[in-house]
């Protein structure tokens, strides 16, 4: 049996505060809202503001998530999602809480670079939220990160598929 999360927000910053709930002004006025989250993007959403060492991780991580092709970006989300559904499923029994508050909490969200969420976005539904910075990290609700994984299966299994069929 799947669990539900529903409960929990879909898109959320690491510090728990719900993207999707906020209104577009919120944004506007605060800038990316919450700073915990990472730099913050101007509107052309490829220069980021910030500190000497906020640009350096954004220009990192644009250049590292920008190469993946779309079966790096399932087996990211495929390792991803595993690795945070295992932690859920020990968490329903005592030594397996016990193991998590050792290696870290079981959590209903995948934290996923901004540049990555915003390009998965835009590759399955056509258009990004107007809240995702390329710049932040974001928590990615488990559910939803499955969906991504998902839809991502398909062509990566073909791929595999005629890479074996092929001599």
């Amino acid at each position: 049996m799947r669990p539900d999360f529903s409960s929990y927000p879909a898109i959320c910053g690491l510090d728990g505060i719900d993207l999707s709930a906020q209104n577009p002004e919120a944004f506007e006025v605060f800038g990316a809202l919450a700073p915990r989250i990472g730099a913050v993007a101007s509107e052309d959403r490829h220069h980021v503001k910030g500190s000497a060492p906020s640009k350096k991780r954004a220009r990192i991580e644009r250049l590292a998530f920008a190469g993946m092709t779309a079966d790096e970006v399932y087996i990211f989300l495929f390792r991803a999602t595993a690795t945070a559904q295992e932690a859920w499923d020990r968490s329903q029994h005592f030594w397996g809480r016990l193991y998590n508050w050792m290696t870290g909490p079981a959590k209903a969200h995948i934290e996923v670079p901004g540049h990555l969420l915003i390009r998965m976005f835009e590759e399955t539904a056509g258009e990004a939220p107007y809240f995702l910075q390329p710049g932040c990290t974001y928590q990615l609700r488990l559910d939803y990160a499955e969906a991504f994984a998902d839809l991502y299966k398909t062509p990566y299994e073909a791929e595999t598929l005629r890479k074996k069929m092929t001599p």
